[in-house]
C-alpha cells in the first residue's frame, strides 16, 4: 500500500476542516433566504454547540493519533540506526581495512605493506561503529581546504567492526615515500569536513557532518544533519546507493595474496 505523505495528508485535513465550517454557514444562508424554520434559538444554540464540539474532539483525536504514529515510527528507525565514534588516529595494524581513493591499487598497497613492516604508523581516520546495527552503503566525503575532496565508498560496515580511510593525499604520499609527520600536518587541518552518509537496515538514509579541531580532535555537527525521517531529504545528486560502486581496500589486497 502506497503510504499518504505529510503535504497530502494536510492537505485532506484542511479540506475537511473547511467543509466542517462551510456545510453549515450554507445551510443557514439557504434556511435563511427560503424563509425555513425550523426549531427554536435554543435548539439551534444546542445544535451549533454540539457541532463545533465535536469538531474540536475530532482535531484532538486527530492530533493525539498522528503524534502517536510519528512517535512510534521514530522509534522504530531511531532503533535502527547505528552509533559510531570517528576519530583521527596513527596505526600500524593490518587486521583492519584500509580504504583509500587512488587508481594506484598496487602502489598504495605497497607502502602500506612497507610502513607497517617498518614498524611505522599511519594517519588515518577510524570509523568504529560500537553498536549493534550495520551502516549499508556508506559514503565518506574528506573535504581539504584548497584540495579536491576524498571520496570514500564501502558496501557495509558490520556491527562491533571498525574501518579506517586514508585521504587521497595520505595515500599519493605512501607511494612517494613522504614523511608522514609531515603529510599529516600539511593535508590534514583545522577546519576540515568529513561528511558521512549511509543507509540503515530499514533503509533510511542519513547524512551527519563532521570537523577537524585542534589537535586532530573529530567534532560533531549536529546542527548539519539530515535524518530522512525527520523529513530531511538528501539529494541523488549527493548521495545515491545505486549503482554503488566500493572504493579499493588493503584488507582486500592480503586476502588475494
Amino acid at each position: 500500500m502506497r503510504r499518504i505523505n505529510d503535504s497530502t495528508l494536510k492537505m485532506i485535513v484542511i479540506l475537511g476542516y473547511s467543509l466542517m465550517y462551510i456545510v453549515p454557514v450554507l445551510l443557514g444562508f439557504l434556511l435563511f433566504h427560503a424563509n425555513l424554520s425550523f426549531g427554536s434559538p435554543g435548539d439551534w444554540l444546542g445544535f451549533w454547540g454540539g457541532y463545533l464540539g465535536a469538531i474540536v474532539a475530532i482535531g484532538g483525536v486527530y492530533w493525539q493519533v498522528n503524534r502517536t504514529i510519528k512517535n512510534d515510527r521514530e522509534q522504530m528507525f531511531s532503533q535502527s540506526r547505528p552509533f559510531f565514534i570517528l576519530k583521527m588516529e596513527d596505526t600500524c595494524s593490518k587486521e583492519i581495512s584500509y580504504y583509500f581513493y587512488n587508481y594506484d591499487v598496487d602502489g598504495v598497497s605497497l607502502g602500506i605493506k612497507q610502513v607497517i613492516g617498518d614498524g611505522q604508523t599511519i594517519p588515518c581516520f577510524v570509523i568504529n561503529n560500537v553498536s549493534q546495527k550495520n551502516m549499508m552503503a556508506v559514503k565518506v566525503v574528506l573535504e581539504h581546504s584548497g584540495e579536491d575532496n576524498t571520496c570514500v565508498y564501502i558496501d557495509k560496515i558490520l556491527a562491533g567492526s571498525k574501518v579506517k580511510l586514508l585521504p587521497k593525499a595520505i595515500s599519493d604520499s605512501l607511494i612517494g615515500c613522504m614523511s608522514l609527520d609531515k603529510v599529516t600536518s600539511d593535508v590534514i587541518s583545522k577546519g576540515d569536513k568529513i561528511r558521512i552518509y549511509f543507509t540503515t537496515e530499514v533503509r533510511e538514509k542519513v547524512k551527519l557532518e563532521f570537523e577537524v579541531a585542534d589537535n586532530f580532535r573529530i567534532t560533531y555537527n549536529r546542527d548539519d544533519r539530515l535524518i530522512e525521517n525527520h523529513g530531511q531529504r538528501i539529494s541523488k545528486e549527493e548521495y545515491n546507493s545505486s549503482g554503488f560502486i566500493e572504493s579499493s581496500s588493503f584488507k582486500d589486497e592480503i586476502a588475494g595474496e
